[in-house]
């Protein structure tokens, strides 16, 4: 009862990375070595992420890392990236896939305070 409390978030994305071990995915369209052997639905997902400091919350040069206040901002967008992951194992395995191909995430800025991310990809079977 007075113990840590648990994060929601990080047992979300733990969940996602466990799901993961059973899927192959990569951002690209092939599996060295491993011949696709159907395509079986393309995928895609979304959420809504929390509010974020305006459009300073993304930063303009991908050098550039979230750091100090930004922190909670970058946790929220991370576990926002899973949950859409999440959805897009859960497209694939009722399509019968056991990868992804052709990952990509997008994002977009809502109403100033709020982040939509996104996400695609090609359910195949290996």
């Amino acid at each position: 009862m007075f113990g840590k409390k648990e994060n929601k978030a990080e047992l979300g994305i733990q969940k996602v990375l466990e799901r993961m071990q059973s899927f192959t995915i990569t951002a690209g369209y092939s599996f060295e070595g491993r011949p696709i052997q159907k395509y079986n639905a393309p995928v895609c997902g979304e959420t809504l992420a929390g509010a974020i400091v305006g459009t300073a919350a993304i930063p303009t040069n991908p050098g550039i890392p979230f750091s100090g206040a930004l922190d909670k901002q970058a946790e929220g967008i991370d576990a926002a990236r899973y949950a859409v992951l999440d959805q897009l194992l859960d497209k694939a395995e009722s399509a019968g896939a056991n990868a992804l191909i052709g990952l990509a995430f997008q994002y977009v800025v809502v109403e100033k305070n709020g982040l939509l991310v996104m996400a695609s990809a090609t359910a195949v079977t290996i």
